[in-house]
């Protein structure tokens, strides 16, 4: 599996771009959620992927102690929790089949343990 692609789609480059697609009007106003969706995706995975003290974005530095991370991690996990995933077909909630939101609320609350 390659995480590194699933991970650009999730860049805070594509929900830039659906937004700046939604304000000439090629994309619909609906987009700006999908758009909102996926840059709180792209911090989280920031916060979860810390590399450098001089990083460029602020959730792409590492965790200290007076660092946003936990403040921003703490916000999410509800959030996560309450994402609901509705199969288009059917029209039932698939939710509880989609393991990767669980395991993400797992490791937020194991880093914020930490």
């Amino acid at each position: 599996m390659k995480v590194k692609l699933a991970t650009q789609v999730l860049s805070h480059t594509v929900p830039a771009a659906m937004l700046m697609y939604v304000s000439i009007g090629t994309l619909p106003p609906s987009a700006t959620g999908t758009s909102e969706l996926l840059s709180k995706f792209d911090k989280v995975f920031d916060c979860l992927n810390s590399s450098s003290f001089k990083a460029g974005k602020i959730l792409n530095r590492p965790i200290t102690s007076t660092s946003s991370h936990l403040q921003f991690m703490n916000e999410m996990n509800p959030f996560i929790a309450s994402i609901k995933v509705i199969n288009p077909q059917s029209k039932k909630d698939v939710t509880n089949t989609l393991k990767c939101l669980q395991r993400l609320q797992i490791t937020l609350e194991g880093t914020l343990e930490l």
